[in-house]
């Protein structure tokens, strides 16, 4: 066993601070800066595109752009707390995005 293997059975478990909630809480303040971004990409996109959006966190970008628009989006993260809080906003906001648990250095799509 490695030193840092010992450590690590004798350290007390981790105890959660909220983290992800505390951040869609407050990342929702600057939503119009979500609004300006959405704006961009779908002056940027055509209607109908689709759109992999990789660590949405809250999913306030993909939900911003599927309220401008007709077009497939996807958000892919790594945490599924994030997909969880993601997925809840945007069915609350009444646009379809396909929020998908996944590591970007292992998409889990067709080429």
């Amino acid at each position: 066993m490695l030193k840092n293997d010992l450590e690590a059975d004798q350290m007390p478990p981790r105890v959660s601070k909220g983290y992800k909630g505390w951040y869609a809480k407050n990342t929702q303040k600057v939503m119009e800066e979500y609004r300006t971004l959405a704006r961009r990409v779908a002056g940027n996109i055509a209607e109908g595109s689709s759109v992999l959006e990789l660590g949405p966190y809250p999913g306030y970008l993909a939900i911003e752009l599927a309220k401008l628009g007709n077009y497939k989006i996807v958000g892919l993260d790594i945490s599924k707390t994030f997909i969880d809080i993601a997925q809840k906003k945007a069915n609350e906001a009444g646009v379809a995005i396909e929020f998908r648990l996944g590591n970007a250095a292992h998409m889990p799509f067709d080429n």
